[in-house]
């Protein structure tokens, strides 16, 4: 048996081999097309649909469908009125659609905390799309087009335009991969480190005011790390570098 580490930017994920049964999903997500900054560190930018950028400040409202954009070492913290909490990391181009609870990530990575049922939306990338519901994930763009997700907490559902679903627990990721006209494929489901993950995430621990939902994040950490200890997961320590699509992750495993 293998484990694998993914290297995403400056995070490093190990993936553990788990048996787990499915879940439900029937929460559905309130309409979200605006929120505030209340957080910006270095250099980020508001993108009006028209007009020249303009650096962004804290207060500052967004509506769809604007954009905000960070630079290197940059990242921001947007809250929306009903308590969603958005946080862009470094060289990361977000955007508001115009339709209720839509997003458009072009490049780098996102992380979404919101009351329960409240999480989430559509999730637009280059050249994949799904809906992605939960409490505290993270979505981070592939260099294909594609992108994936890690969930920090709770549960969340990743949903196809094809019907298919997705269920994922805390402490696991899947891709969501190219597919014709832009629609998005479903990836396998990997168990990953989260206590490893979460450490190294700027998203998590990068901000002035901690997530609502920290708590339940290191109970998550805590709870995987006794399953660790009881043989639920195998981690080996086989690391595995620039890794960034199921079907190289999947290769990965079959040479191993």
């Amino acid at each position: 048996r293998i484990s694998l580490r993914l290297k995403m930017k400056l995070n490093h994920y190990i993936i553990l081999s788990f048996a787990t049964g499915g879940l439900a999903w029937a929460a559905a997500p309130l309409p979200l097309k605006e929120a505030d900054v209340i957080e910006a560190i270095g250099s980020v930018w508001r993108l009006p649909e028209q007009g020249p950028k303009v650096r962004a400040t804290k207060q500052m409202h967004l509506q769809a469908p604007d954009g905000l954009r960070t630079d290197s070492q940059s990242r921001a913290e947007l809250l929306a009125a009903d308590g969603t909490i958005t946080r862009l990391g470094a060289d990361t181009d977000f955007k508001f659609h115009q339709d209720p609870r839509t997003f458009i990530l072009n490049r780098g990575s996102l992380l979404f905390h919101s009351p329960t049922g409240r999480g989430g939306g559509k999730i637009h990338s280059r050249a994949a799309s799904a809906t992605v519901r939960g409490t505290t994930f993270t979505v981070a763009a592939t260099m294909e087009g594609g992108f994936k997700v890690l969930v920090q907490e709770g549960r969340a559902e990743v949903a196809f335009t094809t019907g298919r679903r997705l269920q994922l627990e805390a402490g696991q990721m899947t891709f969501v991969l190219p597919a014709g006209g832009g629609a998005g494929a479903p990836g396998a489901v990997h168990n990953f480190d989260l206590g490893r993950q979460v450490k190294a995430s700027r998203l998590i621990h990068g901000f002035a005011r901690p997530l609502p939902s920290q708590a339940k994040i290191d109970q998550a950490v805590e709870g995987q790390r006794r399953a660790v200890g009881q043989g639920q997961y195998v981690a080996t320590g086989f690391l595995v570098f620039t890794a960034t699509s199921d079907t190289q992750v999947n290769g990965i495993e079959a040479a191993g």
